[in-house]
């Protein structure tokens, strides 16, 4: 017993040299800046399809209300809301607090003298001029009519989903006819011609489609997943008996995938017709657009292995399809930024596309689909359209990397005009812009930022020019409670050629003179980094995080998002699991080397979902670098993943063999095999440092199953680790079981990187508060 003693005495004296886990700071942090993750932008209400606009913005503490008019550059007050919440109170005898005036539903009259307004379930009429306020003696308005109602653009008639099967009924304030029509039978769970959603399943719902503009067909967009095989999850705090839900899933591979397809509901009839829009085995199909007429039905459809699709139109007087855009990009298809446009009633189709390695936009005649002409180029790449004016035919557009050697990541609002080409950036701060156009002017509502600067809030004219600063956001109160700016860096990855970006955060009492344990947050992409690029608060869990005595970073890898290009983001194709992690460990060691605060012996890694996946492999992998990973809801089998997800990004090959018979070719059969799939139990063997697995028990995107070969293949090896199952999670964590997460994870680094144990003395995870 003394040899104990003095073993955990000589313990103590060890973890005394280290720092101690600051779970004080963590907790003060929590209370200063809870509720602040966002706040700094402005989002504007046009007035009556005007250029003018209303905001409410929270300033100082109390929440005003501005109304700005763009084409006299003036801004002022909407109100008083002393004199709104004084007359609220005296016809209503409740306490409303001008502070914290909460008006929904704000409409202005004609003259913009009048507003209406709704507080809770009351709604009230105020003069802007005279101060006179009604009450209008109307409750919250809930246009009575079931949410699963899909009225069709003339009002005659109504369309909805009971039971997997489409109805149809004619609106009863348009005609006397109350005739419910069954429009189908062939309807089932996982056949549906609704939306359904998880918890759904006994509920009326809208269907899967929509209207035509001449109000007497509809499009619906058919999944039948029927050919799916089975996935389970079991509810174990199901009452009496754990319950068992049973749901279709594709994976990879799969001889059967989901078939997609369109169906054609005409209401004059009434009957339902599918559409013959096949081409390719297992292809995807999607609607786009339709005449006003409704005679031409445009839709898109895309092979399995997603490296070839065609935009096709369906003619409805000759029932036939034809091909407008065919297009084959090896070794796939990006499905975030891709867009498509119909202008003139689809006599014109802008149309995005990476031929020539970045994203641009290109002009093609809807009637013979021959390109007309490229609307942007270089070596840019373009972001997702914010609008095309019918008239001017100006094209506004996002953009990344437009700017030679600012940050790719900022995305900057641009301008071109179909006809006579040129070229405008609006919004040309050295910032990330977040935009809205007015409806008629154009004038541009901006909201800029970046994670290290003071965000700002602008009107600009439709030349891009400032007129008006909207609001001055201030961050000196924040500042002075000890919040600490993040910091935005550049890396080089692993090919020490590749510029990589993210961002680092630090505790309030930082000292420059320590050294930190860092620890990553990761997630690999590829469809996207989630780096922040704008400013906030706080972080997901980094910033908290950094709060116990950490430097937290958020990185970006090649092959995680597309707005670097294609070569960048095809950089993992074929290598899911392995395609990051050397970016990551790389972008580490080159970070300490400019900053020295860092110390690259103690690196600790966590992630959810892909990062959690990720977050583990990088433990295997490089085990004499990271030292401890916390994995949540991590995919670390792709071989029992999504099958689009999974074989877009790791690669699928199409088979065509011939069916022989009586010794002649008979027939073609397709099928498709997919790349090798490397999984994270083939790693186990490797494992020296700390893992924690987290899974929730309901998640049905990344099964349980996940983690559980995770287990037993640790086990298997001979390998200690630590699990938190969480029964009532699905695939996002929240609620109470995030609130474990956090205190588990924030005790698990602070324990393997810090030396500090006594967040496992604490039954209550509250209890240091």
């Amino acid at each position: 017993m003394r040899k104990v003693f003095i073993l955990l005495a000589c313990m103590a004296v060890m973890a005394s040299a280290v720092a101690q886990a600051d779970y004080e700071q963590v907790f003060r942090f929590e209370k200063e800046f809870k509720g602040f993750g966002g706040g700094f932008s402005i989002v504007p209400y046009f007035i009556n399809g005007t250029d003018n606009f209303w905001f409410r913005y929270k300033d100082g503490g109390s929440m005003k209300y501005y109304i700005v008019y763009p084409q006299r550059g003036k801004q002022e007050l909407l109100f008083d809301n002393r004199d709104i919440a004084t007359k609220v109170n005296r016809l209503t005898g409740n306490k409303v607090n001008p502070d914290n005036l909460g008006l929904d539903g704000i409409t202005f009259d004609r003259s913009l003298k009048k507003i209406s307004f709704y507080i809770g379930d009351e709604k009230f009429s105020y003069h802007l001029k005279t101060g006179v306020m009604k009450s209008e003696a109307e409750e919250w308005e809930y246009y009575g009519q079931p949410s699963a109602w899909e009225y069709s653009p003339d009002s005659l008639y109504i369309l909805f989903v009971r039971d997997h099967n489409l109805f149809l009924a004619h609106n009863p304030e348009k005609s006397g006819d109350s005739t419910l029509v069954r429009l189908s039978d062939d309807g089932s769970r996982f056949n549906s011609y609704g939306q359904y959603f998880k918890g759904m399943e006994e509920r009326e719902v809208r269907p899967n489609g929509c209207w035509l503009p001449n109000s007497t067909h509809f499009v619906i967009q058919s999944e039948d997943r029927r050919c799916l095989g089975e996935m389970y999850l079991t509810d174990y705090l199901h009452w009496k008996r754990p319950s068992l839900r049973t749901y279709r899933y594709a994976v990879a591979g799969d001889s059967l995938a989901c078939q997609y397809g369109l169906k054609l509901v005409d209401v004059t009839i009434p009957a339902i017709r599918e559409l013959d829009v096949s081409k390719w085995k297992d292809q995807y199909v999607e609607f786009l657009y339709a005449s006003q007429n409704g005679k031409k039905i445009y839709f898109q459809r895309i092979k399995r292995t997603w490296d070839e699709k065609e935009l096709c139109v369906y003619d409805m007087d000759t029932d036939s399809v034809r091909v407008l855009i065919h297009e084959v990009d090896k070794p796939f298809f990006d499905y975030v930024l891709a867009q498509v446009f119909f202008l003139n009633d689809g006599k014109e189709i802008v149309y995005r596309s990476e031929r020539t390695g970045f994203g641009h936009f290109y002009l093609y005649d809807g009637e013979t689909g021959q390109l007309k002409r490229v609307l942007t180029s270089g070596e840019y790449v373009t972001g997702h359209i914010q609008e095309i004016d019918s008239k001017t035919r100006d094209l506004y557009f996002y953009a990344y990397g437009v700017v030679p050697d600012r940050d790719p990541y900022y995305k900057v609002l641009c301008k071109t005009n179909i006809d006579k080409g040129g070229f405008q950036i609006l919004t040309p701060e050295n910032a990330t812009h977040k935009i809205e156009l007015s409806p008629v002017g154009k004038y541009i509502i901006d909201n800029f930022s970046r994670v290290d600067t003071v965000p700002r809030s602008v009107l600009r004219d439709a030349k891009g020019r400032i007129v008006l600063e909207l609001v001055k956001h201030d961050i000196d109160p924040y500042l002075k409670k000890g919040w600490n700016m993040p910091i935005r860096f550049k890396v080089k990855a692993a090919d020490s050629i590749t510029n990589l970006y993210g961002v680092m955060w630090r505790p309030m009492n930082f000292d420059p003179n320590r050294k930190y344990p860092i620890i990553s947050e990761v997630y690999p992409g590829p469809q996207g980094e989630y780096v922040p690029v704008s400013f906030g608060l706080s972080s997901s869990y980094a910033t908290k995080l950094a709060q116990l005595g950490f430097v937290v970073i958020q990185v970006g890898h090649r092959g995680g998002t597309p707005i670097r290009g294609k070569e960048y983001q095809r950089f993992g194709y074929g290598n899911m699991r392995d395609y990051p992690l050397a970016d990551d460990r790389a972008a580490i060691i080159d970070l300490a080397k400019q900053y020295p605060f860092i110390d690259t012996t103690r690196v600790g890694i966590y992630g959810h979902s892909g990062g959690g996946a990720m977050s583990t492999a990088a433990l295997l992998t490089y085990p004499d670098f990271y030292s401890v990973a916390v994995s949540v809801s991590g995919n670390h089998d792709n071989r029992i993943y999504a099958l689009d997800w999974v074989e877009l990004n790791n690669g699928v090959q199409e088979i065509v063999d011939s069916v022989v018979r009586d010794n002649k070719p008979y027939d073609k059969r397709t099928n498709f095999k997919v790349r090798e799939i490397r999984t994270n139990m083939q790693l186990v063997e490797n494992c020296r440092g700390h893992l924690l697995l987290v899974h929730g028990m309901q998640d049905d995107n990344v099964h349980p199953a996940h983690a559980m070969r995770m287990v037993q293949s640790l086990i298997d090896a001979g390998k200690n680790f630590d699990m938190l199952i969480l029964p009532r999670s699905g695939h996002a964590i929240d609620g109470r079981e995030n609130r474990l997460l956090e205190h588990k994870m924030r005790g698990y680094f602070a324990k393997y990187l810090l030396n500090d144990f006594s967040g496992d003395m604490y039954i209550d995870i509250e209890e240091r508060k």
